[in-house]
C-alpha cells in the first residue's frame, strides 16, 4: 500500500495528556512532565486547551515559552498543525497565532508565514476584552498592532514559568536535538530513532506525520552513524 501523509495534528489527547506534554516542554504547570512531548502539536493542543478552558495563566506561560524558545519552534510543522486541527480553528483562535507570528517575526523572520495565517478584521480573543477594559489598562505591548486585542495584564510575563534553554536540553531529548541540528525535520525524527530504532521508513514517517522521502534520507544517515560508531567500536 503506498505511504499517504497523515495529517499533521491528531485527535487532541485527554488534558491531563496535554498538561503533562506541556510540562515536559519545560512549563511550570505542576503536572509530571512528559518529556517525549513533540513540540508542536503540543503547542497547538496547549493553545486550545487553554482558550476552551479560559486558562490565561496557562495561555500566559504558553506565550512566554515561545517568547524564550522560539528559535527552537519547527515553524512549518506548526503552521500544518494550527491549520490541520479537528475541528478547524475559530477565527479568534487563528487571529491568536497570526499575532503571535506578528509578534515573533519581529525577531526571526520564520514566523511569517504564521503571521499570515488569519487575514480578517483584528479581534478580541481573550474572554472578559471590551473597550472600557482596554481603555483602563492599555493593551499588552507584546500584541500592539497585531491582529489580536488583549488588555495589559491578563496574560503574565513572568520568564521563570519556564525552564531556561539550557535546563530545557537536560531534559528534553527532541529540543536537544534541534539545539544541535537546527529546527527541522532532521531533528524531529532524529529522535523518534533514538527512542526507536527499529522503525521503518514509512513508520517512521507516520509517527512524525511528514513526508516518506524525508524519513527515508534521515533513517539512511542515521543507520549509516550508527552502524559506523559501531564499526570503531
Amino acid at each position: 500500500m503506498a505511504y499517504e501523509r497523515p495529517r499533521a495534528l491528531g485527535e487532541p489527547p485527554e488534558v491531563r495528556v496535554i498538561e503533562r506534554r506541556l510540562c515536559g516542554l519545560g512549563m511550570l504547570l505542576g503536572q509530571r512532565p512528559d518529556p517525549e512531548a513533540m513540540i508542536e502539536p503540543t503547542l497547538v493542543h496547549g493553545v486550545r486547551l487553554a482558550l476552551d478552558g479560559w486558562d490565561m495563566r496557562a495561555l500566559g506561560v504558553l506565550v512566554v515559552w515561545l517568547e524564550v524558545h522560539h528559535a527552537r519552534v519547527h515553524v512549518p510543522w506548526l503552521l500544518r498543525c494550527v491549520r490541520e486541527q479537528h475541528p478547524p480553528a475559530s477565527a479568534p483562535e487563528l487571529a491568536l497565532w497570526s499575532a503571535l507570528g506578528q509578534w515573533l517575526e519581529r525577531q526571526d523572520r520564520r514566523f511569517v508565514a504564521l503571521a499570515r495565517l488569519y487575514d480578517g478584521p483584528r479581534l478580541d480573543v481573550l474572554p472578559g476584552t471590551s473597550a472600557t477594559l482596554l481603555a483602563r489598562r492599555g493593551e499588552d505591548p507584546r500584541f500592539e498592532a497585531t491582529l489580536a486585542r488583549i488588555p495589559e495584564g491578563t496574560l503574565r510575563r513572568r520568564l521563570d514559568d519556564v525552564l531556561s534553554p539550557e535546563d530545557l536540553a537536560s531534559l528534553h531529548p527532541g529540543y536537544r536535538n534541534r539545539v544541535i541540528m537546527g529546527a527541522s525535520w532532521r531533528a524531529v525524527l532524529w529522535t523518534l530513532l533514538e527512542r526507536q530504532p527499529s522503525l521503518s521508513a514509512a513508520a517512521l514517517a507516520r509517527e512524525a506525520r511528514c513526508a516518506f522521502a524525508t524519513a527515508w534520507q534521515v533513517r539512511r544517515d542515521f543507520l549509516l552513524i550508527h552502524a559506523s560508531a559501531e564499526a570503531q567500536g
